[in-house]
This record gives structure tokens, sequence and C-alpha cells, in this order.
């Protein structure tokens, strides 16, 4: 039995299991470091949710503002309760975290204020992961970069898990080398055998002349 990651990866259910108090704990870890505490999006206090494909921590109430953007902007994912987390996205969150994406994503001096009603903070959300409105040239270039290496990555894997996942059965192996050495073998028997068939055969054929004394 295998489990999906939210990014694609296919792991065995197993190892999920296995691992899973030790990938919660690198989550925790990750949660706490001071940049990943405030929300990436209006900088409250508390992040439970989490958008795994951009790589930010957010607060309650933007984490259900990326859940309406949908999958090909955002792919959110609550780091609480009893959600698995997978090797691949605690990897994409360790790579880019809070810090990193203010960088990549800009929008500081656009953010709408705390106070603001949730079409106001929706809008902006939209502008800055799926518009990219606040991303300066050099970084809109760097983000670009990233999203293809990103689809690339995941064709890869999954190419992958198709090609290991699936159990060989026995009709599929290939045989080895001397089978086909022994099947020669028995082509030139029974070449031999046909060979010694027909000198047996001309030599039973009667001589048609001498029935008559010649």
């Amino acid at each position: 039995m295998t489990w999906r990651s939210k990014l694609g990866r296919e792991y065995d259910k197993s190892y999920m299991d296995k691992n899973e108090k030790a990938f919660k704990t690198d989550l925790d870890r990750m949660r706490k470091q001071p940049e990943n505490r405030v929300c990436a999006d209006c900088s409250s206090e508390g992040t439970v949710w989490a958008s795994i494909n951009l790589g930010v921590f957010l607060c309650l109430r933007c984490g259900s503002i990326h859940r309406g953007l949908g999958t090909h902007v955002s792919i959110p994912k609550g780091c609480t309760g009893t959600y698995l987390w997978g090797p691949d996205e605690l990897d994409s969150m360790r790579n880019i975290g809070n810090s990193k994406a203010r960088e990549l994503y800009g929008g500081d001096a656009e953010r709408p204020s705390k106070d603001a009603g949730d079409d106001a903070w929706r809008k902006y959300i939209k502008d800055k992961y799926e518009h990219k409105k606040f991303v300066s040239m050099s970084n809109q270039v760097s983000i670009e970069t990233k999203s293809t290496q990103s689809v690339t990555n995941a064709s890869k894997k999954k190419e992958v898990t198709k090609t290991i996942c699936p159990p060989q059965s026995h009709s599929q192996e290939t045989k080895p080398d001397n089978t086909v050495v022994d099947d020669l073998l028995i082509f030139d028997d029974c070449d031999s055998g046909a060979d010694s068939a027909a000198s047996n055969k001309e030599q039973k054929v009667p001589d048609f002349f001498s029935e008559f004394g010649l």
C-alpha cells in the first residue's frame, strides 16, 4: 500500500507510518523558527497552515483563503492534527520558508490592514501569488525557473515510481543467455537426427532394376 503526498510523490505506507513522529518533529521545528512563527501574508502570530508548493507557513485565516485559490496557485496543508507529512513536502518548506518567500514575492508595502475584510485579503493574496504583482524582475525569473524545475522533477519522480512500484511477474523475467545457447544446441541435434533418418530412408529404398534381374 502506498501513500501519495500533495506534491505527487508516492511512498510506502509502512515507511510513512514508521517515520510519522520524526517527520512531525521536523515540521514543528521549522514552525518554531522566528520567521515561520508568524503568517507569511498577514504577520499574525501562530501558523497552523502551510502552502507546500509555495513553501510558506500561514495563520488560520490566510490558510483558509489559500484553500480557495486553487491548487494551481497554492497547495495548502494543515500543520496540526493527524496529517501525514512526506519528505518531499518537508523539503519544500525547508528550502523556502517565510523569510525567503518574503524576498521572492514581496508585497509588504501593499499589505492590507489586519482589520481589513476577507475580500481585501483575498485580493491581496491572489495578487501576491497568482498574479505576482509585487515580484521584482530578477525574482520573477527565479520563480519561473523554480516552477519549471518543480514540474520536471515531479514528472521524473512519477516515472520512477511507476517503474519501481509495480511488482514484476516471473513471466516477464528475461531468460539467461545460456538458454539461447541451449536452444542452438538442440537445433543442431535435431538437424543431425533428421540427416540420419534421411540416410536410413535412402538405404531402405529397393533397387527397381534388380527386380528384373538387371
